[in-house]
């Protein structure tokens, strides 16, 4: 991990567009000089804390460090309250918690959150609790995939119950309570639209088939005209239902991502041992010029390819049936990237994330890696030769 002095340096030289971003990169900057926070710059749990709470701790941590650096009385512990943004009693309440036996800790000053989950609509506890047990009981006959959880859950639905939530509810709540349970793993169908009767593609060994998608990320990246959306492109191995490769823009998906999410997976697989293996892969795109190319590129490569041609890219629904709705805790919004719209959704810093991309990129690494040692427990992996 490189020093303070490195990555201070580096944020010093990044030009950063939005004001709540630029105060944090400049608290960080000036709070370098007396603590240390070379753990914290590159941690992605704080990176992934909204922005405004990230700003309020770095704030209230640059005014308890120039407290500290004089006498402690009441004078200037009300100065240091007002720059803290908080009340003299909170600020005593605090001191305990920050000054921990291995120095200042920033954590202790985050302040809390309100809730900001948005991905499953409220529903009554009589209604929660017969959904998330047929949901369970689904899952211990043996029931498998999105889909065919949802539909034993409609079907065992009580007559005399509540009311049956929404299809897509259903859904939400299968893929957040159903876990692996919920997952497709080793075969999907791909609908080309070639054929009357799709034949499901298989895999039977790791690195057979990729399973190319694209999907927003609960993630805004910083941008010069405004804070938007990040967009992750992933090579799923369909084998393992683990991630081979990814790459994270502020775009919306194109021919090029799907190239660098190739590339990454040739570039991770590469120390596996074994033969190496060329797969195959499965992927959306549109009749425009870009993904014409991309094709003939692929088989270029020496690889095939199996397309699914449509005036419009669709996207989304295969991270949903492998991956699920979240990436550890990493929340995918597979249906909202849908529309392109989306990448622009609007920011609040009291809610969102926000980040530069070189910092989205170690949070969606590290997701990445937390969820492949689940996924790939116990199973040997192989290179997988994308011809990059």
């Amino acid at each position: 991990m490189p020093g303070l002095g490195s990555i201070i340096a580096r944020r010093r030289s990044v030009t950063v567009s939005h004001p709540v971003l630029r105060d944090i990169r400049d608290r960080m900057i000036s709070c370098g000089g007396m603590t240390n926070m070379d753990d914290i710059a590159r941690d992605p749990r704080w990176l992934k804390l909204p922005a405004g709470r990230r700003q309020r701790a770095l704030r209230r941590h640059e005014a308890l460090l120039e407290y500290r650096e004089g006498p402690e009385n009441m004078d200037r512990a009300q100065i240091a309250a007002d720059k803290a943004g908080m009340s003299l009693s909170s600020l005593y309440k605090l001191l305990p918690k920050w000054e921990g036996p291995a120095g200042p800790d920033i954590w202790a000053l985050v302040p809390y959150a309100r809730s900001t989950y948005l991905g499953q609509p409220r529903l009554d506890p009589e209604t929660e609790r017969t959904l998330h047990s047929l949901i369970e009981e689904a899952v211990a006959d043996g029931v498998r995939g999105t889909v065919g959880i949802s539909g034993e859950v409609v079907s065992r639905w009580p007559d005399a119950g509540p009311a049956m939530p929404a299809s897509s509810t259903i859904r939400d709540h299968v893929d957040s309570r159903g876990g692996f349970a919920s997952v497709e793993k080793g075969t999907i169908s791909l609908n080309t639209g070639r054929h009357a009767q799709e034949t499901a593609d298989t895999a039977t060994t790791y690195g057979e088939v990729l399973v190319i998608d694209h999907s927003a990320i609960d993630l805004f990246l910083d941008h010069r005209k405004a804070p938007r959306r990040a967009t992750i492109t992933l090579a799923l191995d369909l084998f393992s239902a683990s991630i081979a490769g990814a790459c994270i823009s502020e775009r919306a998906p194109d021919p090029a991502l799907v190239v660098a999410a190739l590339d990454d997976a040739g570039r991770r697989s590469s120390q596996s041992g074994g033969t190496a293996i060329k797969p195959r892969l499965l992927f959306s795109a549109t009749n425009g010029e870009g993904w014409r190319a991309l094709v003939e590129k692929i088989g270029q490569r020496g690889l095939t390819a199996k397309v699914r041609w449509g005036t419009r890219l669709h996207f989304g629904g295969p991270i949903r049936r492998i991956v699920g709705t979240k990436l550890t805790d990493l929340r995918l919004l597979s249906r909202k990237s849908h529309s392109r719209s989306a990448a622009k959704d609007r920011f609040d810093p009291a809610v969102h994330a926000l980040v530069t991309l070189e910092e989205a990129r170690l949070v969606l690494n590290d997701a990445i890696d937390r969820f492949n040692s689940e996924r790939l427990k116990g199973q040997s992996t192989v290179p997988i030769d994308t011809g990059c």
